[in-house]
């Protein structure tokens, strides 16, 4: 495929994705063909170019899509210790990453950050996966954005400082929030 064949691409992904709807995607299987897509959208973001990655952010406007984005890292810090898989936790990162609004961080994000970095303890070192995950950052923001998550005080990276608590499932791993109803395509 040629490079603007990867950027079109990755835009009709975007484009599907935008007229999902997050409760469907949040109740499908763990994983599943959006995570394939949004996977695809990674790998795409990670083999780009850096003025590439700029251009491609800029894509992800949609607020719908940004959403799901969060999702998927969310799906992804679960399936990556459920697969032993290094990188769909990468992926989940650069997912968070690549949107350049999200770099003014609001609860929501942090929450996400939480699994991902409990996942990546699970896995190996933490820092080795976020500093990976950084370098696909489209500015020195995004960067700081992936990086500030293992530099915060050990008390405020813990699952339950976020409201969340492991539960093992029939496919494995679950990050449930509080009492929550654990979505159906997670067990």
């Amino acid at each position: 495929m040629s490079r603007q064949d990867l950027m079109n691409t990755f835009a009709v992904i975007v484009a599907g994705l935008g007229n999902l709807e997050y409760a469907d995607y949040r109740e499908s299987n763990l994983p599943g063909p959006v995570d394939g897509q949004i996977t695809t959208l990674c790998k795409i973001f990670r083999e780009a170019t850096p003025e590439e990655r700029v251009q491609l952010s800029e894509i992800l406007y949609d607020d719908n899509v940004r959403r799901i984005l969060l999702g998927y890292a969310i799906r992804m810090s679960m399936q990556s210790v459920r697969a032993n898989s290094r990188i769909d936790l990468i992926n989940g990162l650069v997912a968070l990453g690549m949107v350049a609004a999200r770099l003014d961080l609001d609860h929501e994000d942090d929450m996400a950050l939480a699994l991902i970095y409990h996942s990546a303890v699970k896995l190996g070192s933490p820092d080795q996966f976020f500093n990976e995950a950084a370098q696909y950052a489209i500015d020195e923001n995004a960067k700081e954005f992936i990086l500030h998550f293992p530099k915060r005080l050990p008390s405020d990276r813990k699952l339950e400082s976020f409201g969340y608590h492991e539960v093992k499932g029939a496919n494995g791993l679950i990050y449930q929030y509080a009492n929550h109803r654990i979505p159906t395509g997670l067990l």
